[in-house]
């Protein structure tokens, strides 16, 4: 990390301002990806340095995609393309390794791609949730239950009110067998927001 901190490139302040402000409307769903999305690209023009910049537009395209507000097959190879250039401009963000996993899982289908990133990513930053939770999911998906309790356990560890996170553990229970434990934490999701 030291070696990473001492090598960071400057921001540009209105390529920062830029990349908050698109950060906002990420967080409003399909409302606020294509804003989002415009602003992301505003940071990059200003910043074309700015690899965290362009993790952000990848993913700003593939929420567009998923939201169905542009066709993925138009957005998604825009997401991995742009993901793959943040990536050589830095190899050490997670955002853009998350980016890849979902470019991987949803459009692609590359399993051993989308295991290799979230591996990847959970290298990166192993505090992040939104990792631990995807990767529980794809462990689920091919079957490890196990592991894939373990994981969202890890995920709900680090973020205990996150809805997302909470709907999964009762998902993941569900498929591994474990109904009363998978009732157990869907209610406790719901009691967190009817």
């Amino acid at each position: 990390e030291t070696k990473r901190l001492a090598g960071a490139n400057p921001v540009d302040p209105e390529a920062y301002e830029a990349f908050m402000r698109g950060q906002y409307f990420l967080d409003q769903g399909p409302m606020g990806a294509e804003k989002a999305n415009a602003l992301f690209q505003l940071a990059v023009d200003e910043d074309p340095n700015y690899a965290q910049g362009f993790a952000a537009l990848a993913y700003s395209y593939i929420l567009m995609g998923n939201y169905q507000v542009r066709p993925p097959k138009e957005v998604f190879p825009l997401a991995k393309a742009t993901a793959l250039k943040a990536q050589e401009m830095d190899d050490g963000l997670a955002e853009t390794q998350k980016a890849l996993v979902v470019v991987k899982w949803s459009y692609e289908r590359d399993w051993q791609g989308v295991d290799k990133s979230l591996t990847r990513a959970l290298e990166l930053n192993p505090s992040d949730a939104m990792a631990h939770n995807w990767h529980a999911q794809y462990l689920s998906l091919m079957g490890r239950h196990e592991e894939a309790v373990a994981a969202i356990k890890k995920a709900q560890e680090i973020d205990p009110v996150s809805l997302s996170v909470g709907a999964h553990v009762g998902r993941i229970l569900y498929f591994a067998g474990k109904y009363d434990d998978a009732i157990h934490e869907l209610q406790r999701a719901l009691e967190l927001n009817p």
